[in-house]
């Protein structure tokens, strides 16, 4: 199971910011008593959960207020809304839209927002859980709530796929508060498909899973790629590398396996490293020594997509070159060769290049080491003193460890 995007919804006061403190096992957010809303802005916590090996995005939205909808901060609060449930579904998707509402009966505003927020879109298949606060007073256990109420809601035609009935106050040893927080967990990480039964049980039976907070970013923070160009002569294992890479299967990326050209255009592919968090874009590119296209304009079609990129949200890491060792002559162009892209990229375009040599597995490491000495020569202007050049050895884990240099600088 890859990131799981999971947004909360609700009243201002609803409680969204305390479950994702519950959540985290810590105070991630600080509670506001401002009847107008703590929560301006999107936010995204981003959990890691240990025993699964699961990562969540935890999506604290702006609260609406059913006294103020006239409002100017409350529509902007609902484009917010709309803005990011967009971006997400047009992105990664959402995996779980989840509704927070006080303990009481459900308001018209509670009802208007699920029809205009989840009924009508885009993203109507998508989970819908709701959770509901301040529990701790009911007896004789909180999922009395639903037994009393449930029926209303679906009456109302507000239909979930799970709920939760749960507190978040109380001491640390509170037992409805330890309970309330690994319902929640496992709500927003399902091992199975649920009924509500599933998450709202008795203090026994429940896991506790282990969290750890990674990072917190707003959505231009977590929406911003890194941009990673991958260049090379013809043959030299750019495509290969990509899919290693991003785990994207050879047949989609179009991988070749003779000097035959697979890539004549610029194409993007797009992962997210886990080490790092970060959204990694992958710009694959016509190889050097092109048949049809010369070099000069190959580094016109990349300077192309850079200033567009930069229009946008979008970094510049690095430009791997990679060079094969199998070629039984000397392909490796001169560093000076992306000087054009100065222009788009500042003056420090060269101290972005990196030198990667790949093919090692078809030749034997004294031919191999020969034709590396020979780029070496080469590439020496922008090679660090003492550092070795990176080999890609055809692996997932090598390739991770070539990006990661780029990615943690």
């Amino acid at each position: 199971m890859g990131t799981r995007n999971v947004v909360l919804l609700g009243e201002v006061g609803s409680g969204k910011s305390s479950i994702i403190n519950l959540i985290a096992g810590k105070e991630e957010i600080e509670i506001s008593n401002d009847v107008d809303g703590g929560t301006l802005n999107a936010l995204c916590y981003t959990l890691n959960f240990g025993s699964s090996g699961v990562r969540v995005n935890l999506w604290d939205t702006p609260g609406w207020n059913p006294a103020r909808e006239e409002n100017k901060k409350q529509g902007q609060s609902t484009k917010e809304i709309e803005h990011l449930l967009k971006t997400l579904h047009a992105a990664e998707g959402i995996h779980l839209l989840l509704f927070c509402m006080r303990a009481g009966r459900a308001t018209n505003n509670l009802l208007e927002n699920y029809n205009g927020f989840y009924s009508k879109r885009a993203w109507l298949k998508t989970p819908v859980g709701l959770v509901i606060t301040q529990l701790e007073r009911f007896e004789p256990n909180m999922h009395k709530w639903w037994e009393d109420n449930g029926g209303t809601l679906e009456r109302q035609k507000l239909k979930f796929y799970a709920h939760a009935c749960v507190t978040t106050v109380g001491d640390e040893w509170s037992g409805k508060k330890k309970i309330s927080q690994n319902i929640l967990r496992r709500l927003v990480v399902p091992t199975e498909s649920p009924d509500h039964g599933d998450f709202c049980p008795g203090l026994e039976n429940v896991v506790r899973e282990s969290v750890v907070v990674v990072r917190t970013a707003s959505l231009h923070q977590y929406t911003r790629s890194t941009v990673i160009i991958v260049t090379g002569p013809v043959g030299s294992g750019k495509s290969s590398f990509i899919s290693r890479l991003a785990g994207i299967p050879e047949d989609r990326i179009g991988v070749g396996h003779s000097l035959e050209p697979c890539t004549s255009c610029v194409r993007e592919f797009r992962y997210i490293d886990q080490q790092s968090s970060k959204r990694v874009t992958l710009l694959d590119v016509p190889g050097f020594l092109h048949p049809s296209l010369n070099d000069k304009k190959i580094l016109k079609m990349i300077a192309s997509w850079l200033k567009n990129a930069y229009k946008g949200n979008a970094a510049l890491a690095g430009i791997l070159y990679l060079h094969s060792v199998a070629h039984p002559f000397i392909t490796a162009v001169s560093p000076m060769k992306f000087s054009p892209l100065r222009k788009k990229c500042g003056g420090s375009i060269i101290s972005k290049l990196t030198l990667v040599t790949t093919m090692w597995d078809t030749v034997s490491q004294t031919d191999g080491e020969v034709r590396l000495a020979e780029c070496e020569r080469v590439w020496r202007p922008v090679l660090r003193p003492g550092e070795p050049v990176p080999r890609y050895l055809n692996t997932h884990q090598s390739a991770r460890e070539i990006i990661q240099r780029l990615l943690s600088s």
